[in-house]
């Protein structure tokens, strides 16, 4: 599942995940009811934007760890703090621009 607030972001991470085989849903609007409906494996999240906030997601879902893998899509202006990412259960971080090979490691 892709919610990642940048549409070039959103757009390269699904034709990569696809080309990986992935069954890739994109969320445009409701997370929670797409999320419900889909129930995903994996989630990749714009880490802290404007309209969507994956660490606020990650806290809902994934407090435990017992959710999904949620994977932050972290800006260099999102000027995230350490105290930000406190109490939030995350499989790992992807830095915009986005490497391919980051993303398949």
């Amino acid at each position: 599942m892709l919610v990642v607030e940048e549409p070039k972001e959103s757009q390269f991470l699904e034709a990569l995940l696809k080309k990986l085989k992935f069954d890739i849903e994109v969320v445009k609007i409701s997370f929670t009811e797409k999320y419900l409906s889909f129930r995903p494996d994996v989630i990749f999240a714009t880490a802290k934007g404007k309209k969507i906030s994956g660490i606020e997601i990650a806290k809902k879902i994934n407090s435990k760890g017992e959710g999904p893998k949620i994977f932050l899509v972290v800006s260099p202006l999102s000027k995230i703090k350490p105290q930000d990412l406190m109490n939030v259960n995350v499989a790992g971080y992807v830095e915009t621009p986005i490497n391919p090979n980051k993303v398949i490691e």
